[in-house]
């Protein structure tokens, strides 16, 4: 049996701030960036916490 993976709160920080963008944008390409978002959080400099926060800071700056 494999253990239950945990929630990442950094997943939900971004998608919460993916609702920053108009509705139509988001259904277009939010499943899209959350994919993007899975695919960095696996590489070695995004995992664990501080990762995490880095990989969130790293994304948030294209909303600015």
């Amino acid at each position: 049996m494999t253990p239950a993976k945990r929630p990442d709160r950094f997943r939900d920080l971004y998608r919460s701030l993916l609702g920053l963008y108009p509705s139509a944008f988001r259904d277009w390409y939010e499943s899209d960036l959350l994919d993007l978002f899975d695919e960095r959080r696996r590489e070695p400099r995004f995992s664990g916490s501080w990762g995490g926060a880095r990989l969130v800071w790293f994304l948030v700056r294209d909303f600015v």
